[in-house]
């Protein structure tokens, strides 16, 4: 529901008039437009709206009918002071969709669109009066629906990088804001230089494809927008991480790091890791530094910590005496 209103609405204001799209600068009508859209098979109605729309002083043919570039118009029928059309959209937002409309004179028009997406059907009917003029090139649906999605579009884009991420399918080829692609890339992608930044992306990842969202998942957006996906970012991580000596990274994300790890890595700082994944090396080092010591030597020792682990592993080990 959330990926679907958004464009259906933008599609709806671009639909509540008919569109002259070579329209120059210029007057054109304004009308008062109420408009009622209902999702069929929901328990309740949305309640209806009037807007004052700017629709051409003249219009005709299939150029009456909005559409984005992914939208394909079929069928356009006109039978007098009526029309009839077909509309498909493809990608992302895929959509069909029929529409009427009848245009009453100098009174105004009504006419009804009814479009089907993802598996849910919406149907809005509308009704225009005619209460004065306007200037239909800036003031058209078709201009304000472009500056709505603009917008909307922009507003995305002003969230934090680890927050955006998630807002990938919204940029992808065939979706409204894909004209912007090149700025949300430029955005995110640095997300992938930062070791933490990429614990989350992989958590955020697992968990939508868990949940079936794999297209619109954290390293498909990585990889929409050039990187190469998951393993081309850990090929880059893991030698920066083994560089950092961020350990508890190697052992998440870099298996293939590990015993080089092993070798780089400091007993003082990182005793978890030697103790518990280098135990040949960790041996080594406790009977240099930890063997023979009493407790006041140990505690004032740089390597209590790690001493204390290794006393702590050894103790786990032993057998637990029998009854």
């Amino acid at each position: 529901m959330k990926t679907m209103l958004p464009l259906f609405a933008a599609l709806l204001l671009l639909s509540i008039l008919p569109q002259h799209l070579d329209a120059q600068a210029g007057t054109g009508n304004l009308y008062r437009v109420t408009t009622k859209m209902e999702m069929v098979g929901m328990p309740f109605a949305m309640p209806a709206r009037t807007n004052e729309v700017c629709g051409p002083k003249q219009g005709g043919g299939q150029a009456m009918v909005p559409h984005q570039d992914n939208c394909q118009v079929l069928d356009f029928q006109v039978n007098g002071n009526k029309s009839s059309f077909r509309m498909v959209c493809t990608g992302r937002e895929s959509m069909t969709g029929t529409g009427e409309f009848e245009m009453l004179g100098a009174a105004g028009y009504r006419g009804k669109i009814t479009a089907e997406m993802q598996g849910m059907q919406m149907v809005m009917n509308f009704d225009g009066k005619r209460i004065g003029d306007c200037n239909y090139a800036t003031d058209s649906p078709q201009a304000k629906g472009q500056a709505m999605v603009a917008k909307s579009c922009d507003q995305m884009l002003a969230q934090p990088a680890d927050a955006l991420i998630m807002a990938g399918a919204n940029f992808k080829e065939g979706t409204m804001c894909h004209a912007k692609m090149s700025v949300y890339c430029g955005k995110v992608l640095p997300l992938a230089n930062d070791l933490k930044a990429i614990r989350n992306l992989d958590a955020a990842d697992a968990s939508m494809r868990q949940s079936g969202a794999t297209d619109n998942a954290p390293w498909e957006t990585m990889k929409a927008c050039g990187l190469g996906g998951r393993s081309a970012v850990m090929a880059k991580a893991c030698p920066k991480a083994l560089a950092s000596g961020d350990m508890d990274f190697i052992t998440s994300f870099c298996p293939a790091q590990v015993d080089a790890a092993c070798a780089k890595a400091d007993p003082k700082s990182s005793a978890d890791f030697l103790v518990d994944h280098c135990p040949a090396r960790a041996q080594t080092i406790a009977a240099q530094q930890c063997a023979g010591r009493d407790f006041t030597a140990m505690m004032g020792s740089p390597y209590a910590g790690f001493c204390g682990k290794m006393a702590g592993q050894r103790l786990n080990r032993k057998p637990k005496p029998s009854n």
